[in-house]
């Protein structure tokens, strides 16, 4: 659905979202993990694709991550837009 957020399945590839931007959500989050857990994923297709993630770190502590994945032809990398701490619904920024 375009502009809202669908369940989406915690496949590799969003493993792997979220561990290559382990790094981007420290610095968003304050936060020092050194690996977190895909508990839950939504994605949402705008020009791009923001995929809204709840984590579990390896302490245990709960967090949530948005990461924009821009639109393949562009080259650019993925970006954390937001990270923190606890289970937040997806929601939109405004």
């Amino acid at each position: 659905m375009i502009g809202g957020f669908s369940p989406k399945e915690v496949d590799q590839e969003i493993k792997d979202l979220a561990t290559h931007n382990l790094a981007g959500i420290n610095a968003k989050a304050g936060t020092h993990f050194t690996s977190v857990t895909v508990d839950q994923a939504w994605s949402q297709v705008v020009a791009g694709t923001n995929y809204f993630l709840w984590l579990t770190a390896n302490d245990g502590t709960k967090s949530h991550a948005r990461i924009f994945v821009p639109l393949p032809h562009t080259n650019a990398p993925a970006e954390v837009a937001d990270a923190g701490a606890g289970h937040e619904q997806p929601h939109h920024d405004h």
